[in-house]
């Protein structure tokens, strides 16, 4: 394994040395606090060492370990709350219900190639009703990667577009949802700066605005994208209110507790 990377094998065997652990009340759970980030490049190493992915299928990333016992011993399991995140994140913030129907009615717009992009692709579509969506990215590869994840997950019937260049997008009905996963860089190569041409063209139509969840908050939350997207008139939703649902998600899946058992005096 390359050297910058943990084995995250010998970590779960090493639970002293290299995170926390504790007992749920049941005795059935095991609570692991690891330091690196298990990213979409990391699951295969995961599925390698005998973790259970849920959604692997499609999304194709981890960022949250949890262990379960029963019968048959420790079992580990690698999920992705990430896309809890983003449901949340929308649910919580958007004004009224009648905004929630009326996203169903139109496209959402991905802008990214990565893990996070394929979470928000799952949300979007399972739980916010999105039935197309337009997806922006530097690479077609990546996208190509991506339709065809999707296309071998059962419930999934969601179009999904790559949106190639300019001209494509101009053509293109606006979107009402639309979730940023990409870093707050000024675009260099020829794919940055089609890429962000199209997502500036699709966010610049007149009419009816609909809202942005930007999931890059670091190293700062008012990225270049959540201020352009601020200024065209579109409600932005910062990916710190999906940090945390995440966060909350995993608290749940560690401690095994309800939420209103996380609370203070709870």
């Amino acid at each position: 394994m390359d050297n910058s990377r943990p084995d995250l094998s010998l970590i779960l065997k090493d639970s002293f040395r290299y995170g926390s652990s504790a007992k749920t009340p049941d005795h059935t759970s095991n609570i692991y606090l690891l330091g690196y980030p298990i990213t979409h490049s990391l699951a295969p190493v995961l599925h390698n060492t005998s973790f259970s992915a849920q959604k692997r299928i499609a999304i194709g990333a981890i960022n949250t370990v949890f262990i379960r016992r029963d019968d048959s011993g420790r079992r580990y399991i690698g999920t992705n709350t990430d896309s809890i995140g983003v449901r949340e994140a929308f649910l919580q913030n958007i004004a009224t219900k009648k905004d929630l129907e009326y996203g169903k009615t139109k496209p959402a717009l991905v802008i990214g190639g990565g893990g996070a992009c394929r979470s928000a692709i799952y949300a979007l579509h399972r739980w916010l009703g999105v039935n197309e969506i337009y997806i922006v990215n530097r690479v077609r590869s990546e996208v190509d990667d991506i339709i065809a994840s999707f296309a071998k997950l059962i419930s999934f019937h969601a179009s999904l577009r790559f949106v190639e260049d300019l001209s494509s997008a101009q053509e293109l009905p606006a979107p009402f949802f639309v979730v940023g996963t990409v870093p707050d860089c000024a675009p260099q190569t020829q794919g940055e700066i089609t890429a962000s041409l199209c997502t500036r063209e699709l966010l610049s139509r007149n009419g009816k605005k609909g809202v942005v969840l930007e999931m890059c908050y670091h190293p700062k939350i008012r990225t270049s994208f959540l201020d352009f997207a601020e200024d065209a008139g579109w409600t932005v939703i910062p990916g710190t209110e999906a940090l945390l649902w995440q966060g909350i998600v995993q608290q749940i899946l560690w401690s095994r507790l309800r939420v209103r058992q996380l609370r203070p005096g709870g």
